[in-house]
């Protein structure tokens, strides 16, 4: 990689030759093309779209696109949407781990020792069948793979403070129902459980929620989503031991 390569202008010549790419990938993916290949088309148009704000603010360009109709605007709208709820939870998930190594706090996967303990109670109990055996060593090889997650950086930076019960509950509610709004913005299927329901009204996420059961959101979620987090924050600050 040359010194150069992250510089405004190899970044828009990046841009451009992707756009350029994206847009010939056309004759393929609109009808009369099958429907999957719409539907990898109307991905692409996203992407396209997306590319050009960050292209114009680097040279002040005035690259456009128009959808072809409404529905292909609602689906660059829920490009968005799972960019924003995919990013907050990445964001925060960073700023733990900034914050758990700040504190030198050692952070462990709960998965991992929750798969080690059930692994040690299946092992005690088949010591005369080697197959078995060798499929418990095989799990536990692969088991070391696990890496702390989201919840085990957020669990360590709670367990730092000397925050009541209370606060330690709503916050981790709050977060259960932002990663439900994640994963049902990153899936076609927008139906929600009767579990997931009762999440994000306990995490505050009521007005995800439509009248016919399935998720809903708009972009005045994300200054509101934004805010909470931001304020999950103060709060971890001031409560730190």
């Amino acid at each position: 990689m040359s010194t150069n390569s992250h510089t405004p202008e190899n970044h828009l010549h990046a841009i451009d030759t992707s756009i350029a790419e994206l847009k010939d990938l056309e004759r393929r993916t609109i009808a009369p093309a099958s429907i999957p290949h719409q539907f990898i088309g109307t991905m692409v148009d996203n992407t396209m779209v997306l590319l050009t704000t960050p292209a114009n603010i680097l040279d002040q360009g005035g690259r456009s696109f128009s959808c072809t109709g409404f529905e292909t605007w609602i689906s660059l709208m829920q490009a968005v949407h799972r960019s924003f709820y995919s990013s907050i939870l990445l964001a925060t998930e960073r700023a733990l781990k900034f914050i758990c190594d700040e504190q030198n706090l050692e952070v462990n996967s709960r998965r991992k020792l929750k798969h080690d303990v059930l692994l040690d109670i299946i092992q005690a109990n088949i010591q005369n069948s080697p197959a078995a055996s060798k499929a418990v060593a095989e799990l536990k090889k692969q088991n070391k793979h696990n890496r702390p997650d989201f919840s085990d950086y957020l669990e360590c930076a709670l367990d730092a403070t000397n925050l009541d019960k209370e606060t330690i509950v709503k916050w981790r509610k709050f977060f259960r129902a932002l990663s439900i709004a994640r994963n049902k913005a990153s899936h076609s299927n927008t139906a929600l459980t009767e579990a997931e329901k009762a999440d994000l009204r306990d995490g505050g996420f009521a007005l995800l929620i439509s009248d016919t059961g399935i998720f809903v959101t708009n972009p005045r979620n994300y200054a509101q989503a934004s805010i909470l987090v931001l304020d999950f924050f103060d709060e971890l600050q001031k409560g730190r031991h």
